[in-house]
């Protein structure tokens, strides 16, 4: 079974500056996708493979190759949903058409190595034009242009915080996530043996609401969980984002002031997230336990 854990980059500005500037790149392999894409469906009335993307994005980009295949990955993910939705009848669901500024940095396996306690990133970067290009040989100049003679490998280094043996990590992704970039990586789990296997299954239903969170009943015994924690936490978010967007339209677009108003916004958005996220983790937490027992 995979599973997908994270842990979060420590902050050091060198770092998280060269992370922001590859994933303006990785949001430009997703745009010039994007736009090839529905350039070609409009041409030939028929969308364009995935291994034709991916082969228009070669060496194109300062990104590792498998890295840029992964970004293509997606969108074709994507895609298949739409169209997947579309036959069942949704027709309000739409093909991926935003454009994007930034982008998560997804990495499989040839894309990073793990070496202890650290986590190496690999990238390309275009090297500076050679001075004796232009009076090179026609087999030496088409040598260096068909070749990687043009780019050169960079790395990112990271310390590993995972705790795990990442050696047989496939797939990660490195993703922005409330001020911070995280590490997200899959790992093979081995199945856990069912626990009670000597006991006979008994039968339990379930009710999920708003005013009570989780109504579970068994044969002889009934769980009922409040979620008024969690609606109190969103009506609380809603009462609060509506002052601060009351105050900033009453401020200048782009001032100091208004500046300091989404920057609070923000903050409380991402608050009341991990809120809402702890209140349903220990409110599964509860059911899971209730019915094991």
């Amino acid at each position: 079974m995979k599973l997908t854990h994270s842990f979060r980059i420590p902050y050091d500005p060198v770092l998280y500056t060269a992370l922001r500037d590859y994933q303006r790149e990785a949001a430009r392999v997703w745009n010039d996708t994007l736009e090839e894409a529905v350039l070609y469906f409009r041409t030939w009335k028929r969308w364009a493979s995935k291994t034709l993307l991916q082969a228009n994005r070669k060496q194109a980009y300062r990104l590792h190759s498998q890295t840029v295949q992964a970004i293509v990955d997606k969108y074709d993910e994507c895609r298949k949903g739409t169209k997947e939705k579309r036959r069942r009848g949704d027709r309000r669901a739409r093909y991926p058409w935003r454009k994007k500024h930034f982008f998560c940095l997804p990495f499989k396996q040839n894309g990073f190595v793990v070496t202890g306690e650290q986590i190496v990133l690999k990238f390309k970067n275009d090297k500076p034009l050679l001075a004796g290009l232009l009076t090179a040989k026609a087999a030496q100049k088409r040598k260096w242009l068909a070749g990687s003679g043009l780019r050169e490998d960079v790395t990112l280094t990271i310390p590993n915080l995972s705790g795990e043996a990442l050696s047989a990590c496939t797939y990660a992704e490195i993703v922005w996530h409330r001020g911070h970039y995280w590490f997200h990586y899959c790992i093979d789990t081995p199945v856990a043996e069912p626990r009670h296997e000597h006991l006979p299954l008994k039968p339990a239903g379930c009710d999920l609401g708003e005013i009570h969170s989780v109504t579970l009943a068994t044969e002889n015994k009934a769980l009922v969980l409040s979620g008024r924690a969690v609606r109190a936490v969103k009506q609380g978010r809603a009462k609060f984002l509506a002052e601060l967007s009351k105050k900033m339209a009453r401020c200048k677009k782009g001032s100091r002031q208004w500046k300091k108003y989404l920057r609070a916004k923000r903050y409380l958005q991402q608050k009341s997230d991990a809120q809402v996220k702890d209140w349903l983790h220990k409110t599964t937490k509860q059911a899971v336990d209730f019915l094991l027992a």
